[in-house]
């Protein structure tokens, strides 16, 4: 999986079959990605809400967007046009990383590329 930065909004190439973005984000000098199988990761048409649990697959990219470093979801919930909230674990740090966000999309067609920030 590669991310393109040479346009404006980068461009995700080589995603997993059946895969959506949930999330595609500026991280300081790089780049983030929340991806993960549709079925699983988003409600139905007139759903409420979906529970990820850990279905979703969070990527780190360099500025060049080659990816550094992948992590798996322990817990998460999508809602439809609202936005959504991530979490998972950074082991070398021995922390839990929440990523939360919003979005006008009603199921995430990613014509919002966002500036994001993470705490911990």
């Amino acid at each position: 999986m590669k991310l393109n930065v040479s346009s404006e909004i980068p461009v995700v190439t080589d995603l997993p079959k059946g895969h959506v973005i949930l999330l595609l984000g500026e991280l300081g000098l790089g780049f983030v990605m929340v991806h993960g199988p549709k079925e699983k990761c988003l409600p139905e048409e007139d759903g409420e809400f979906k529970e990820i649990f850990d279905a979703a697959t969070i990527v780190v990219f360099d500025c060049d967007g080659l990816p550094q470093k992948s992590y798996q979801s322990f817990h998460g919930h999508i809602y439809p046009w609202i936005g959504g909230m991530i979490e998972f674990e950074e082991p070398e740090l021995n922390i839990k990383v929440q990523i939360s966000w919003t979005t006008t999309n009603a199921y995430y067609d990613h014509s919002e590329f966002k500036k994001i920030h993470i705490a911990v």
